[in-house]
């Protein structure tokens, strides 16, 4: 069985007039969530991408899976995040039905 990790690349600062965005992984967290889980999910989406370092390498080492969710619509600001937090959820919902996954 394989053991998994969802996470964000990125962080979004909410802000009065819009919002301000980062990348947040560094090399070190990636090789620290290898050392744990056999796999790295990090969700990206039409509306945001952020890459991470070692990004090919990773995923052709099948190490790293980036799933793309797809959002219809305007967003701003908070809602973002919510379609940020959507795609995660629906991922995660995907592997929950998988049964070599844990």
């Amino acid at each position: 069985m394989q053991r998994g990790l969802i996470t964000v690349a990125g962080n979004i600062k909410f802000q009065m007039q819009g919002c301000g965005l980062s990348s947040n992984l560094t090399p070190e967290d990636i090789r620290f969530y290898l050392m744990y889980w056999d796999k790295i999910i990090i969700p990206t989406n039409n509306l945001i991408h952020f890459g991470i370092p070692d990004e090919e390498d990773l995923i052709s080492s099948k190490a790293l899976w980036r799933p793309r969710t797809s959002h219809v619509g305007r967003f701003s600001g908070h809602e973002l995040g919510e379609a940020i937090i959507k795609g995660q959820s629906e991922i995660a919902e995907l592997m929950l039905k998988d049964s070599k996954t844990d």
